[in-house]
């Protein structure tokens, strides 16, 4: 018995037909991953995609936001750079010694300037923060960025270097980085302030660069990998009792503290961080396997 033949016009489209919806189903994949990978400077690993792209944070009494800051007359490609406005208190916002107000009778007494509950201080009146990751307008900038109790911490995109500012309630949350607050105290103090080129680097120990940081109010903790082996892990200091060590010993509020004799936070054996969120008074950690861990 001879077999119906499907007519050529049938044929082709069918075959047209499936084309387009296998193209509308790779549209509607696509776009989704490229923004959930471009939108979030949570879930972005700089060291697998590109830059982090930008991030607005609000904690307590203020904010903080990584803006992308493209100049066509300095090499380098795309920068990003960090503004921080609200409560300017001990010097939350990155501004330095110009953000404090000298008290004319006591001159090493004065206030820190809010920014923001005024006429003509945002814009281009709020001056970014001076990370010190401009590497002569080669630099990327800060790669992530995160802040949640008195302390603000950023990445370095070329370096890979952590730099912390705010006031830690000297319990260590800036890892030995740069305490804001000593930058008040009369017009010596653009000699004392810890901004720019005076902060500081947080010593993570050797080889060791940093992949996310987060930093809550009585801590701050960083995933870090090793330049060799490339292994990862995670380090906290700041408040004992909240580090993840065991114990309430406060780590980065003295020296010797940092560095090598930081230990790492015990995840579980064959266990590593792949991202990290931190509260005020806790820190939670993904893991490698799709478990999540907290303390």
């Amino acid at each position: 018995m001879a077999m119906a033949r499907v007519p050529r016009p049938a044929l082709r489209l069918w075959a047209l037909a499936s084309i387009l919806a296998l193209q509308a189903a790779w549209i509607q994949v696509r776009p989704c991953a490229a923004k959930s990978q471009q939108a979030s400077t949570l879930a972005c690993d700089p060291f697998t995609e590109t830059l982090c792209g930008a991030s607005l944070i609000s904690a307590e009494s203020g904010n903080c936001i990584q803006l992308r800051v493209d100049d066509p007359d300095r090499p380098g490609g795309p920068r990003f750079r960090v503004k921080c406005w609200g409560w300017g208190g001990k010097g939350m916002n990155g501004i330095g010694p110009e953000d404090y107000t000298v008290d004319p009778e006591q001159q090493w007494t004065g206030t820190w300037n809010n920014r923001g509950d005024e006429p003509n201080e945002m814009g281009d009146s709020l001056p970014f923060v001076d990370f010190d990751f401009d590497h002569d307008g080669h630099g990327p900038g800060s790669v992530q960025l995160s802040r949640t109790g008195s302390n603000v911490c950023a990445i370095d995109g070329a370096t890979r270097e952590l730099k912390c500012f705010g006031d830690p309630y000297e319990l260590g949350q800036l890892g030995g980085s740069c305490r804001v607050s000593q930058c008040h105290g009369g017009p010596s103090c653009a000699s004392c302030c810890c901004l720019g080129s005076k902060m500081n680097a947080v010593n993570l120990g050797t080889n060791q660069r940093a992949v996310q940081v987060a930093a809550g109010g009585f801590m701050t903790c960083v995933i870090v990998e090793d330049r060799v082996t490339l292994a990862r892990g995670l380090k906290c200091f700041g408040r004992g009792g909240y580090l993840g060590l065991g114990h309430n010993d406060d780590r980065g509020d003295n020296g010797g503290e940092m560095g090598d004799a930081l230990p790492f936070v015990d995840l579980g054996t064959g266990r590593h961080p792949v991202q990290i969120a931190a509260g005020h008074s806790h820190v939670c950690a993904v893991l490698d396997d799709g478990s999540v861990k907290c303390f």
